[in-house]
C-alpha cells in the first residue's frame, strides 16, 4: 500500500513539472488527483494497520494479572559500615526513615 502511495506521489509530482513547463492544466489536474489519490492510498493503510482493540486489551490484562501473581521480594536490611554496635533498625522505624529522608530531597533529584 506504502509503495503504492509512492507511485502515485511520483506521478503528481512529473506530471505537475511536465504541466508547468507546457502550461498544460490538464496535467496539472492530473497531478492534483494523483496526489489525493495516494492520500486516500495512505489512509486505507494506516486504517488497516491498526490493532483490534479487543486483542490488545485481553493481553494487556493477562499481563497485569501475571504480575499480581509474582511474590513480592523479601527486603533485607544491612546495617552501615563504619556503625560498629549499632542495632538495625525495626521495620517500623526504616519506614520513617525512608519518609524523613524523602522529605529533605531536592525535586528532580532522581534525575
Amino acid at each position: 500500500m506504502v509503495l503504492v502511495s509512492f507511485l502515485l506521489v511520483l506521478a503528481a509530482a512529473v506530471t505537475l513539472v511536465i504541466g508547468l513547463l507546457n502550461s498544460g492544466l490538464g496535467l496539472i489536474y492530473v497531478s492534483i488527483a494523483c496526489s489525493v489519490a495516494a492520500g486516500v492510498v495512505l489512509a486505507l493503510a494506516v486504517v488497516r494497520s491498526r490493532p483490534e482493540r479487543g486483542a490488545a486489551t485481553q493481553v494487556g490484562t493477562e499481563r497485569l494479572r501475571a504480575l499480581e501473581e509474582e511474590e513480592a521480594p523479601a527486603v533485607t536490611v544491612v546495617p552501615a559500615k563504619g556503625r560498629r554496635g549499632a542495632r538495625a533498625p525495626e521495620p517500623e522505624e526504616a519506614e520513617e526513615a525512608e519518609e524523613a529522608e524523602e522529605s529533605y530531597r531536592l525535586p528532580f533529584s532522581s534525575w
